[in-house]
């Protein structure tokens, strides 16, 4: 089968999407961005044709990129993956069987893309977005609709509105795929015997999420030579 998976909300990551950098080049990533990318190339692995279709970022970080020597050609494989903007820039082949969609996007009728299947919604915690443009979109092309919860929690707090969704198309259908990890980084991490440092912190998250609250219980303790990193999907901050 032939897929296209769209991933927004990354017009400021750091570095341009895709598996490399996201295990080596430095790109910071969401969970959802993370999680598209593992299931696309397991898809790839299976023998399907995968396309990821990723927001182009700001201009002034694109600049900035062009002048480190990183330059984004639309249409490239990683990791079987062949990576893309809206435009779908690269691809010939523009009809697929799947379309898999995420988060607040809803400009389906603007695509250049022919969609003969299905249109799957992956759910991002328990928020859904788009629901009338996504029936609107199956009802005018004949599609089933398919729905992705990430877990138990947020199948819980979605099921009323993925209820009113199979109510008003009747070919819809839901499972649940938890979210994945990069299990080879950690091998690789593993394999490093790196010892962990006394007094040294890591807030991996986005800083919204708490960083300010990790990082004031950090200064509170009484530890000698503490060290508190936070890394950001667009910037890595030392705050020793």
């Amino acid at each position: 089968m032939r897929i296209a998976i769209i991933i927004i909300g990354n017009t400021r990551r750091n570095n341009y999407l895709n598996g490399h950098n996201l295990r080596y080049g430095g790109g910071g990533a969401s969970g959802t961005d993370t999680s598209s990318i593992l299931v696309a190339e397991y898809l790839s692995n299976q023998g399907h044709d995968v396309v990821v279709c990723t927001d182009r970022l700001d201009q002034p970080l694109e600049d900035e990129l062009i002048k480190e020597g990183k330059i984004y050609t639309p249409g490239l494989k990683s990791y079987g993956v062949t990576y893309t903007n809206q435009d779908f820039d690269g691809v010939e082949n523009k009809e697929f069987d799947i379309l898999v969609n995420m988060l607040w996007f809803q400009d389906y009728d603007k695509l250049p893309i022919t969609v003969t299947k299905s249109v799957i919604y992956w759910c991002h915690m328990q928020w859904m977005f788009g629901l009338d443009e996504i029936l609107k979109f199956a009802s005018k092309n004949n599609l089933s609709i398919g729905i992705v919860n990430v877990s138990d929690w947020q199948r819980g707090w979605s099921q009323g509105v993925i209820d009113t969704i199979k109510n008003r198309h009747s070919r819809t259908k839901q499972i649940l795929i938890p979210n994945p990890i990069f299990d080879e980084i950690i091998n690789e991490v593993k394999e490093e015997n790196l010892t962990k440092k006394d007094g040294k912190f890591i807030f991996h998250a986005t800083w919204p999420t708490g960083g300010n609250v990790a990082l004031d219980v950090v200064r509170q303790l009484d530890i000698e030579n503490k060290e508190f990193h936070a890394l950001d999907y667009f910037i890595s901050v030392d705050n020793s």
